[in-house]
């Protein structure tokens, strides 16, 4: 069920059918019952769109903190980004660390993003996977390209209440 409250698109889409379904049948038939259905399906549309928007699930959250690591490695604050991972997470901190330190962040994007989310297991479990495009510029010059292809996985482990990364792997190209 979590479909519904992850993407407007269905809701969107079922509703404009639904209207227009309306739609041509008043006008084939002048009823007014038509109409006050019409308005239902409005007003019920409107209310699955304000629990979209309020219902915030954990595939949600997780892209949430990697949005937020990828605002602050544009900013160029390191230490915001590092806030997102695990305090546990040590090899992982350095190993990010060595990078933001390296390289200047000029602009990164996110795609064809898959999470799954096992909550079976305690702690709760994510795994986020994705295509980054990152352009930007090695501070010592050594990398010829300023933008970069690849992909990544990130691991992700509930911490009271919050998510936060304990791993990544990175593999250059598409």
């Amino acid at each position: 069920m979590t479909w519904l409250v992850e993407d407007p698109t269905l809701i969107l889409t079922a509703g404009l059918l639904i209207e227009l379904l309306l739609g041509v049948a008043l006008f084939q038939t002048g009823r007014g019952a038509i109409l006050a259905a019409m308005v239902g399906v409005l007003l019920g549309v409107a209310g699955l769109l304000i629990v979209e928007r309020v219902v915030v699930t954990d595939r949600e959250r997780v892209a949430q903190v990697l949005d937020e690591a990828v605002e602050a490695a544009i900013a160029g604050d390191v230490q915001r980004v590092l806030e997102t991972l695990s305090p546990n997470a040590t090899e992982a901190r350095n190993r990010l660390e060595r990078v933001l330190q390296r390289y200047e962040v000029r602009d990164v994007k996110l795609r064809q993003m898959r999470i799954v989310v096992e909550r079976r297991v305690d702690p709760p479990l994510a795994e986020a996977t994705f295509r980054a495009v990152v352009s930007g510029r090695d501070r010592a010059g050594r990398l010829p390209r300023e933008t970069m292809v690849g992909r990544v996985t990130v691991e992700l482990r509930l911490e009271n209440g919050q998510w936060r990364v304990v791993d990544f792997e990175t593999a250059e190209g598409p």
